[in-house]
């Protein structure tokens, strides 16, 4: 019907058909693209079942769920509400199974659950990405990044990832970017005055973020 009703509008508004047609296309394309794309999404489940065969059932109808009804899933219902808190149960059941002492009658929310990457542990999965401020001195972090840092630490966040850091001070991107391998007078300063000070109740990672490698000018 909505498809019916712009067509008719563009064959008033052009002067030609041709035009019209042309108006239609453009007008209609990205909505039918969005239905389309809806459309295949849930075709999956029917034609791919084998994918999802060894799910918990709770994560299936999870999947099944609109994801932008999730709030509203939470604050409806009583039967919407019992869903929620079983699939912060099924997930806090997948965390203990990794070895972490959750609780799973009781669990906090997924985001909140601990989670191992190889040999780090995080104590949440709320993660600060990398920010580019730009204020290095002759490529060497120094008290900005310490307070910057050490504030996103004390947040509480369960990773933090630096700003992006050249491989060397000649291949930086910008004259106040961070770089390994630069050396300079000052008694203290770089990433590892940052990860080794001792901030109150830090209990965040920090991850460096490396560009790709450019070629040193000329």
């Amino acid at each position: 019907m909505e498809d019916a009703i712009a067509l008719a509008d563009a064959m008033q508004r052009a002067p030609t058909v041709e035009a019209a047609l042309g108006q239609y296309e453009e007008g209609r394309r990205e909505e039918v693209e969005k239905t389309q794309h809806a459309a295949d999404v849930s075709l999956v489940w029917f034609e791919h079942v084998d994918r999802f065969w060894d799910f918990d059932p709770v994560a299936v109808r999870l999947r099944r769920h609109d994801p932008g009804k999730s709030d509203h899933l939470r604050q409806s219902d009583l039967a919407g509400a019992h869903f929620v808190r079983e699939v912060d149960k099924a997930f806090a059941k997948q965390v203990r199974a990794t070895g972490f002492d959750v609780d799973v009658e009781k669990p906090d929310a997924p985001m909140f659950q601990p989670l191992r990457l190889r040999e780090m542990e995080i104590a949440n999965r709320a993660v600060v990405s990398p920010m580019c401020m730009y204020s290095a001195e002759d490529g060497v972090p120094g008290d900005f990044h310490l307070v910057h840092y050490g504030s996103r630490a004390i947040g509480g966040a369960g990773l933090i990832f630096t700003e992006m850091t050249c491989v060397s001070r000649d291949a930086a991107s910008r004259p106040a970017a961070p770089a390994c391998g630069t050396t300079n007078s000052k008694p203290r300063g770089g990433a590892s005055s940052i990860s080794s000070t001792p901030i109150p109740r830090r209990r965040s990672p920090c991850s460096l973020a490396m560009p790709a490698a450019r070629a040193p000018p000329n």
